[in-house]
């Protein structure tokens, strides 16, 4: 059982015989390159290698859950977590040097800010895969195209931008609820699906922007809404008009649902 280290000068370490990890393992070890597991490590605890910024090479590959800030500032440029279903808040925040990330094809939580600040990630497989994906999980990336098929929460700014950046996402029917518009700064295309229509003995599919993806989550003039008490919230605008007519029954309009948009008036 690993409880605290204090050689901040070791550059490698070899943990193939160890079992259990304690908080705060090996955080601020700053010369730390690389990291041996062992396969009896499923558990990695919070700030295990926090600030450890050398740190570029770890195996996940047995690891099933990731506690929270464990690689917050580290040179990690590939995260390949195949059985991690759970990722702590922060769990790999402002790793500058981040480009891509293969997720659990079994589905995994992302909670807050997991990948937020990680400027150059660019590619996430299996991310259509997760369930519940946090308040700024994803916020200051370089991700501009994400499918969210089983996602059943999206949070707060989850894939926010700094910028106005074109953006494509795809929802799926788990879909339930939103926090604060999860997509500000991202210049999202309509919201659309396709009608069936028969025209002269032939089908055609023609998009209709006024659908709903289930019973609690809607698309109305390409726009995203969800049930709340006593009506809708309007997540966010999407589109390119000039003027956005919001539903009647809107109750509630989220935080930054007009962030970035070209919209003249409402």
């Amino acid at each position: 059982y690993m409880i605290a280290y204090y050689g901040a000068a070791f550059e490698e370490i070899n943990l193939s015989s160890l079992e259990k990890l304690g908080e705060g393992a090996f955080a601020g070890c700053t010369a730390l390159k690389k990291v041996v597991l062992g396969d009896n490590i499923t558990f990695i605890p919070d700030r295990a290698f926090l600030q450890c910024q050398s740190l570029d090479t770890i195996n996940l590959s047995k690891v099933t859950k990731i506690g929270a800030n464990v690689f917050l500032n580290t040179a990690l440029t590939t995260v390949e977590i195949p059985c991690v279903t759970e990722i702590g808040k922060y769990a790999f925040s402002e790793c500058e040097n981040l480009i891509s990330v293969v997720l659990n094809e079994n589905g995994v939580v992302i909670n807050e800010g997991a990948f937020s600040n990680c400027g150059i990630l660019a590619n996430v497989e299996n991310l259509d895969k997760a369930t519940y994906i946090g308040d700024y999980a994803f916020a200051y990336t370089s991700l501009t195209n994400v499918d969210l098929s089983s996602a059943e929460y999206i949070g707060s700014l989850a894939f926010a931008k700094e910028s106005l950046t074109e953006f494509a996402v795809v929802l799926g029917e788990n879909i339930q609820s939103f926090g604060e518009n999860p997509f500000a700064y991202c210049d999202l295309e309509a919201f659309s699906s396709f009608e069936v229509i028969e025209f002269n003995g032939k089908e055609y599919r023609v998009p209709t922007y006024t659908f709903d993806i289930n019973d609690n989550v809607k698309v109305i003039n390409g726009s995203l809404y969800f049930k709340v008490p006593y009506g809708l919230e309007y997540v966010c605008f999407a589109g390119d008009s000039n003027t956005e007519y919001v539903a009647d029954d809107t109750v509630r309009i989220s935080a930054y649902a007009f962030a970035g948009s070209h919209i003249k008036s409402v």
